[in-house]
């Protein structure tokens, strides 16, 4: 097999997984550190042998500056759902019951019948990408 025809191959067996989790906070580090915790699984999931979606990355201080500041928070929420639609699984990070925007995408997911996984407890993930 070709080295092109084997990358194609290997791209259409990888899980696309959504990092979901908090994203706002009381306080701008606060919202720094959710974001950090974010990139760090994402970077795992790619570690790993899927593809991450982070949301917290996508769009990270779009409501603080220039012209999206004035988008509202369900238009947020929506497209990060029409994001997950598209994916194969769903990462909750620690505390995302605190989050109505996670909490909204984990029962998106559960709606979905989505393969879910709590963070750090992801080895059945692992697993599926030959990475066990």
């Amino acid at each position: 097999m070709s080295r092109r025809k084997a990358s194609l191959h290997r791209a259409a067996k990888m899980k696309v997984v959504y990092i979901a989790g908090p994203y706002t906070a009381t306080k701008q580090t606060g919202k720094h550190i959710n974001i950090l915790a974010a990139k760090l699984v994402a970077q795992q999931v790619w570690l790993h042998g899927h593809a991450a979606v982070c949301p917290h990355l996508n769009t990270a201080d779009f409501e603080e500056a220039g012209p999206t500041q004035e988008v509202p928070h369900h238009r947020w929420i929506e497209g990060d759902l029409a994001i997950l639609a598209r994916c194969d699984a769903v990462i909750l990070l620690p505390n995302w019951e605190l989050s109505l925007g996670a909490t909204q995408e984990a029962m998106f997911a559960m709606s979905q019948k989505k393969p879910i996984f709590y963070w750090p407890n992801v080895e059945g993930l692992w697993v599926a990408a030959g990475k066990g």
